[in-house]
């Protein structure tokens, strides 16, 4: 059982004043981890923010990892929710990862009315030859200018293979589609793309 937390006064954050943090961690075993906590944000104008949030961590048969958390906020104007789920598969010849990121509109953490979706697969389809998938769904921070290149929408899935010719040496063709759009209210793009890739890698002595 552990039992910590801290203070922190941000320097970057013009609208958050200071910080406080307590928390509580449970390791039942080396493969779990339980944590609750509360932590209170403060604004130049002394306004007060309570956020709320328990997560765990699981390992199961030493090949998958999962983490997963939940927040609540609130203060005197909103209520607002968020989750965080993450999970890792590690096997002899394919590794697969996950990650979704949920803010509410009204959530009062780092990030509000955001979604947040990666995915990826890579498999070993002999010595030489390598299968990989991603997709990934971006939209965080709807509200932020996108000159921080934060505000834009983007969603991206592509799959390809990757040949290993020598030790040294591979070939890697991919094909995929993305888009990309500006949420602000006078948008500046919207577009959708169809591309094709061929990346070549060669390494001689210190020269690649």
């Amino acid at each position: 059982i552990e039992f910590g937390g801290f203070y922190n006064k941000p320097r970057f954050f013009q609208n958050i004043l200071d910080e406080v943090n307590i928390y509580s961690k449970i390791n039942p075993n080396t493969n779990s981890q339980f944590q609750i906590g509360y932590l209170l944000k403060r604004n130049p104008n002394n306004n007060k923010t309570n956020l709320y949030y328990v997560s765990a961590n699981r390992k199961f048969f030493n090949k998958i990892n999962v983490k997963a958390e939940y927040a609540l906020s609130n203060n005197e104007n909103s209520n607002g929710k968020a989750m965080q789920v993450e999970a890792f598969a590690y096997f002899s010849r394919m590794n697969a990862s996950v990650s979704y990121v949920y803010a509410s509109p009204t959530f009062k953490g780092y990030f509000s009315n955001s979604e947040f979706l990666t995915a990826s697969l890579n498999y070993q389809i002999s010595t030489k030859l390598n299968l990989a998938v991603n997709y990934q769904k971006d939209a965080r921070n709807f509200e932020r200018d996108t000159l921080y290149g934060v505000a834009p929408y983007r969603e991206n899935f592509q799959m390809g293979f990757r040949y290993n010719y020598i030790k040294n040496g591979s070939i890697s063709m991919f094909s995929g589609i993305q888009e990309f759009e500006d949420r602000m209210d006078i948008k500046q793009f919207f577009y959708n793309e169809k591309f094709y890739r061929i990346e070549f890698f060669q390494q001689i002595n210190r020269f690649t």
